[in-house]
């Protein structure tokens, strides 16, 4: 796996005695995990902290769920801000992109976060899809652009079928557990499928509604797609 990656900025350089000492400050948090992935099972409990400069936020998968996610402060004596991040009794809703990132005082709900991030599946055969938020299946897109439908899974070796209902035909396009179906797909509805132990699940329609892009739907269109993220 590959680590959770930290990019430095060299803030400053003193001069003394013939060699020269470097200040350097970190532009994101650090997580303590190596590992970018981690698959929890379902009912357990997983801890991950996160330590910086400054004030730390975690930014979380749909608060609408997750009432079993923790955040608090830790103390210590590095003189470190350290903040854990706790999934108790974990259930397949917790399933998502965790992102710890420095405190922003003039953030708005359009802030999309630049910080270290890690990504948990909780795997769970009643629950193949991670639930879809209330605007989640509905999709606005211009003429020719990429668009993702939004059905990611509770465990990252899913085989998901992606169904147009209006001609009953699968789809090909390129599958991303994380995310989605990613490519240019026409307007109409659309469903995907997994297959667990014999029996079909879908996931609720999706509507793929394509419009003529101005300069100004194209602006609300990109700040929907921040505010909605997973």
């Amino acid at each position: 796996m590959m680590a959770v990656s930290v990019k430095i900025h060299l803030l400053g350089c003193l001069l003394l005695s013939g060699l020269h000492f470097c200040i350097c400050l970190t532009d994101r948090p650090d997580i303590s995990s190596s590992e970018a992935e981690h698959v929890v099972v379902i009912g357990s409990r997983f801890t991950v902290t996160c330590t910086g400069e400054r004030e730390i936020e975690w930014e979380q998968p749909s608060l609408e769920h997750n009432s079993n996610v923790v955040v608090k402060e830790e103390e210590n004596n590095s003189g470190l801000f350290v903040t854990s991040l706790t999934i108790v009794n974990a259930t397949a809703t917790n399933t998502g992109r965790y992102i710890c990132y420095y405190y922003a005082e003039n953030q708005t709900d359009e802030y999309d976060p630049d910080g270290s991030e890690i990504y948990i599946y909780v795997p769970d055969p009643a629950v193949v899809f991670v639930p879809s938020g209330f605007y989640d299946n509905i999709i606005m897109t211009g003429e020719g652009e990429d668009i993702t439908i939004p059905c990611r899974t509770t465990s990252k070796d899913a085989n998901v079928i992606l169904i147009n209902k209006d001609t009953g035909k699968d789809i090909p396009a390129f599958y991303d557990s994380k995310h989605g179906f990613t490519g240019r797909f026409p307007g109409g509805t659309y469903i995907c499928k997994i297959t667990v132990s014999g029996k079909d699940v879908e996931t609720d329609p999706y509507i793929v509604q394509t419009v003529a892009v101005t300069q100004e739907l194209e602006v609300q269109l990109s700040s929907k797609k921040r505010v909605l993220k997973a």
